[in-house]
């Protein structure tokens, strides 16, 4: 079995007389699994569709003695199926029954009744058949097999995953699907245009100085297309990557549990935002709108969370972890595991109980994606209303401090640095995290430099009066490796309690995602809080990477970059890219998320502030390339809708070096290695 990248395809040679081949791809441009055959002889082929979910039955997760996310007693219905004299058709559908489980829900989080369902008659499944080229006919109740013998044969999966309000919609989608007529070529040059559209080729240096990081340059740069391709490829549908297993099914789940996702059906934000972030580089502007839209629609519900909870009147945040309905997971409010102070809406779950600055960082993305891509129409219906609801969450709920600024209490630093008390103290939570106050120190002169054309003024002045009351970024002596030494080091916040939960290193959020410490501000405090931090990692969700690449530790990223390529298949998987790492149980997106991003910001970084924490137009090439070791072909995106391309030697010199537009070529400043350019 052969898999080629270049498109996306597997072929399959069977050692027999007959020399039979077959192709499998996912067409580019349909929603169609296509299958062809061929060989010497007339053949046949039977395809069997497995069902798992052939009867309703209790869920065999479902549970009372624990904070679980799926209700007590709720059922695990039995897919449709319909077996044709030609074709097979098969699919699931959220019900009526959802429903009151949803209004149950609403109840359960002290939500008002009636919130819309983004979920309610979503159906998805597919039409097994012959497609335009190919006649079948029943074999079977679960199977269809070729009509005739012939050299060469085809077989269609058309799938989908929307929602319909009336089922005969969705069949009738899928049947148009099934009959169009596959196109290889057309599919190739799809993803012929990918490849080109942007590219990292990482060769050996004709004289490493470390042999070890020149002799991986293959292994980085193939794993990099792998995690690009796959990321490209899940992000183009309605729905947001799900970072756990893949979004498929856990190899190893046992009887029962065929369809079960280790980690469930949630989402987290700090997990599902790490596989967009290197497509601003390679110019998926597209694809991220996945993930944009998916809080969109949610919107309302989040909304509608600050004013029954807070009485806001503008002003949303969505939690960490939430269902793909926009409420908290059930085992963090609700069944069996209501609020921790019965008398507020408090989530039991303290590794997100007050964990709700996901909608800054989401901000910053949005706006990068704008300052890239320049569309206002989209940054306008979709991107301003969640910005402006985000900070707004700030500006209402939080009051100030003595000397006027944001006292943002209660709260926590992510995952680690929990508010475990009820009610909450001083000493045992944080007061103004770090991931907020650099998300608002890095969000808010950022929406102020906004076009007039874009933002009114009266959304300027708010702005403008709440960056007034923004804090400072938190620093302490270090505590970690120079602690004793009297040297300054950024803080989780600016108070912590005296333990930690998790592993992240909430202070470097300075440094990624917020950017207000790297290359050109303060760059010498960061440095000494990355090598001060408490926790090391180079797997999952885990940062390092992306912290060293920004603050321009070439070495430092090179052996991160190539350790975290190294990495085999979770067991159970054999394809490259589904690589274990912290956190799912499973294969994770996080891990090749990273990876990708870290590559990236090891070659270029726009978006740096100047020594005086202004954002600059600089294009910063090399800031954190191991200049002797690597040499390499690239073409990236940066804002302005800019083109970067060139071939360095690994030895100072790049040639082909183009910009486009070429007005931009102003901007370009080389952080490292280049000496000559030709």
């Amino acid at each position: 079995m052969e898999y080629w990248l270049r498109n996306m395809s597997v072929r399959i040679q069977l050692p027999t007389v007959e020399n039979v081949t077959v192709d499998v791809w996912v067409d580019a441009n349909a929603d169609v699994v296509r299958v062809s055959s061929s060989s010497d002889l007339p053949h046949r082929i039977e395809a069997t569709l497995q069902i798992w979910r052939n009867s309703t039955a209790p869920y065999p997760f479902a549970s009372t003695s624990w904070c679980s996310s799926l209700h007590p007693n709720v059922s695990r219905h039995a897919d449709t199926v319909v077996s044709r004299t030609d074709s097979i058709l098969f699919y699931h559908r959220v019900t009526a029954e959802y429903a009151s489980m949803w209004e149950t829900d609403l109840s359960n989080q002290q939500m008002p009744k009636g919130l819309p369902n983004v979920l309610i008659n979503n159906t998805f499944g597919g039409l097994l058949s012959g497609g335009a080229d190919g006649r079948m006919v029943s074999s079977g109740p679960m199977s269809i097999v070729s009509a005739t013998g012939r050299v060469s044969q085809t077989l269609s999966i058309a799938g989908i995953a929307d929602v319909y309000p009336k089922v005969q919609d969705f069949i009738g989608q899928l049947e148009a699907l099934s009959v169009k007529p596959a196109d290889p070529v057309a599919h190739s040059t799809s993803w012929s245009e990918f490849w080109s559209g942007s590219d990292i080729s990482i060769k050996p240096a004709v004289a490493p100085n470390d042999t070890a990081i020149a002799g991986a340059a293959a292994l980085v740069t193939r794993l990099d297309r792998v995690n690009r391709a796959t990321f490209y490829s899940m992000a183009l549908g309605k729905h947001a990557i799900k970072f756990n297993s893949y979004g498929i099914y856990s190899a190893y789940a046992g009887p029962g549990q065929e369809d079960y996702r280790v980690w469930g059906e949630c989402q987290w934000f700090q997990n599902i935002r790490l596989p967009y972030y290197h497509m601003l580089h390679d110019g998926r502007f597209e694809a991220m709108k996945s993930l944009f839209d998916f809080y969109f629609n949610l919107l309302p519900v989040s909304e509608a969370r600050t004013r029954a909870w807070f009485n806001l009147s503008s002003g949303s945040y969505f939690p960490e972890t939430l269902q793909q309905n926009g409420l908290y997971a059930s085992g963090g409010l609700g069944w069996n595991c209501r609020s921790a102070s019965m008398k507020e809406p408090l989530p039991g779950n303290t590794y997100i109980r007050y964990h709700r600055e996901g909608g800054l960082e989401l901000s910053l993305l949005a706006l990068d994606w704008f300052a890239h891509t320049d569309d206002v129409k989209y940054f306008v219906a979709k991107l301003l209303p969640q910005i402006e609801s985000y900070v707004d969450y700030y500006a209402n709920h939080f009051g100030n401090d003595a000397s006027g600024k944001l006292d943002m209490f209660p709260a926590q630093a992510l995952e680690t640095w929990q508010c475990k008390a009820v009610p909450p103290t001083r000493e045992t939570c944080v007061t103004n995290p770090m991931p907020e106050v650099a998300g608002l120190s890095a969000l808010l002169p950022r929406l102020l430099a906004l076009n007039s054309t874009v933002v009114s003024a009266s959304l300027k002045e708010k702005w403008a009066a709440l960056l007034t009351r923004v804090p400072p970024i938190p620093v302490s002596d270090c505590v970690g490796a120079f602690a004793g030494t009297r040297t300054t080091c950024l803080r989780p916040g600016k108070l912590i309690p005296p333990s930690t939960s998790n592993s992240e290193n909430a202070e470097l959020y300075a440094v990624h995602p917020y950017r207000q410490v790297g290359l050109y501000r303060d760059q010498k405090l960061g440095i000494t809080s990355y090598y001060d931090r408490k926790f090391h990692g180079d797997t999952g969700w885990s940062e390092d990477f992306m912290d060293a690449a920004l603050l321009g530790l070439a070495n430092e990223t090179a052996m991160l970059a190539v350790s975290r390529a190294s990495v085999p298949p979770y067991t159970g998987y054999r394809w490259l890219g589904f690589q274990a790492g912290i956190g799912a149980g499973g294969p994770i997106t996080d891990h090749g998320g990273v990876a990708t991003a870290g590559l990236r910001y090891m070659l270029m970084q726009t978006g740096v502030l100047n020594a005086s924490g202004v954002p600059t137009d600089l294009i910063v090439l090399f800031p954190a390339w191991p200049c002797q070791d690597w040499a390499v072909d690239f073409k990236l995106h940066a804002p302005a809708n800019t083109i970067v391309e060139g071939s360095y030697n690994g030895a100072g010199v790049l040639t082909n070096f183009s910009v486009t537009p070429s007005e931009r070529r102003s901007d370009v400043v080389f952080g490292g290695c280049v000496t000559k350019v030709t």
